[in-house]
């Protein structure tokens, strides 16, 4: 069934006896005029090949059309029609991937880069400032600078005696931090070699205090019973585990 604008003529299809048989008020959906449609007009063009036509190559226009029943005054309400014409399916919307979430991950990515590249070249000064990282660069294989001397010994002094029968060897100094940062002051191992460099007595011993902050010093004192009669004393800091 075709149903015809007065006003603009434009042509609509709608199912047959959707206006009823005493008719609709309806509404155009290009010009927006309101009329009551009869359903005689409509039927005068039930195989219109132009309206036809241009439902196939528009079918929106099938929801262009509202009409609502006659209540038998001039302003009665005109309701949506587009029941008459099937709607074409929604298609479920398709969202763009998140942009926020791959500049999430972009800026991740340059975070442990920029992570990867500081540990790299600035390991010198991470081991510096937090020793015990040297032990994962030499678990990962990256080479380190040797360590830079920080502590210095100073005013070292041996004295041999004789205590209770038994000859002691007593050895006592000072242990400086002349570096820039606060270091730990590792335990100390004293070594007397023979001329030709052969180890003939050792001992380990600790320093007084644990840590030294820049400029401070700490002293030692430390003995062995029985060492050789000749020999050179040798000083060692061993390395922290």
């Amino acid at each position: 069934m075709i149903l015809t604008c007065p006003s603009c003529q434009s042509r609509f299809r709608i199912p047959d006896g959707s206006l009823g048989t005493e008719g609709r008020r309806v509404r155009c959906g290009d010009c927006r005029h309101v009329w009551h449609a009869m359903p005689e007009l409509a039927a005068a063009f039930p195989d219109d090949p132009t309206a036809d036509s241009a439902d196939a190559a528009a079918p929106a226009e099938h929801s262009r059309f509202a009409a609502a029943p006659d209540s038998g005054t001039e302003s009665a309400p005109v309701s949506d029609a587009s029941a008459w014409a099937p709607r074409p399916r929604s298609q479920p919307e398709q969202k763009p991937a998140s942009k926020g979430l791959a500049i999430g991950w972009g800026l991740l990515v340059l975070v442990i880069a920029g992570l990867a590249a500081a540990g790299w070249f600035a390991r010198s000064e991470v081991v510096a400032t937090v020793p015990e990282s040297r032990q994962i660069y030499d678990s990962l294989g990256i080479p380190l600078a040797a360590e830079d001397p920080q502590l210095a010994l100073h005013d070292v002094v041996s004295l041999r005696r004789t205590v209770d029968g038994e000859e002691q060897l007593q050895v006592q100094g000072l242990v400086t931090n002349e570096g820039a940062r606060e270091v730990a002051v590792p335990e100390m191992r004293a070594v007397i070699r023979d001329t030709d460099g052969s180890e003939l007595h050792s001992w380990t011993f600790r320093p007084e205090n644990e840590r030294l902050a820049p400029g401070d010093s700490t002293d030692f004192s430390t003995s062995t019973s029985n060492p050789p009669d000749e020999g050179s004393l040798a000083l060692i800091f061993l390395a922290q585990e």
